[in-house]
């Protein structure tokens, strides 16, 4: 084998590698952790009034308040694929935790309704279809008070949502569209 095709094979990895951690660090404001920006949560917006919401709990400990109705004949099942915003802060400190309008966004959220896993949201805590994401129709505004056995309880020390373990979570959800 010629040894300077040799040289070239062996040192493409090598070379391929460095280019992208140059790539990454280059977008990169934090030079301490290499690819990764803080969320700005500037555009995501105020808290919704719920309280004069209709307020429904759920025997588990769920509250939940219909803010605003939605429109039309269907209502979200398990099946569909739908479009949304979602809002997750922190009862306790009103702190935002996630949201779909962080940085910017002004493009709802499209998930398959069965893959909506979020701890507290999608939550596969009982059968009932009217207190999470189904049940809703498009337009609706929901706003979901999660208590901690249902919410990041169970979450270790390193996870992202470890400092929330003991809190009431407040989920702000907007159903824009069912597929």
């Amino acid at each position: 084998m010629n040894p300077i095709f040799s040289t070239i094979q062996t040192m493409f990895p090598v070379t391929l590698t460095a280019a992208l951690l140059i790539i990454l660090m280059a977008g990169c404001d934090d030079p301490v952790t290499p690819g990764f920006q803080e969320t700005d949560f500037s555009t995501v917006p105020d808290p919704i009034d719920y309280s004069e919401g209709e307020r429904f709990e759920v025997e588990n400990g769920l509250i939940y308040y219909i803010v605003e109705e939605g429109e039309g004949q269907f209502r979200v099942t398990g099946r569909d694929v739908v479009r949304f915003f979602v809002t997750l802060r922190s009862y306790e400190t009103g702190e935002i935790i996630q949201s779909t309008y962080a940085n910017g966004r002004e493009t709802a959220d499209q998930s398959q309704v069965a893959g909506l896993n979020t701890t507290g949201f999608q939550m596969g805590i009982s059968d009932q279809d009217e207190y999470d994401i189904k049940g809703m129709k498009e337009g609706e505004i929901r706003v979901l008070i999660v208590p901690p056995h249902l919410g990041f309880e169970g979450e270790g020390e390193g996870s992202r949502f470890y400092d929330w373990r003991n809190d009431r979570l407040i989920y702000e959800v907007e159903l824009v569209e069912i597929l």
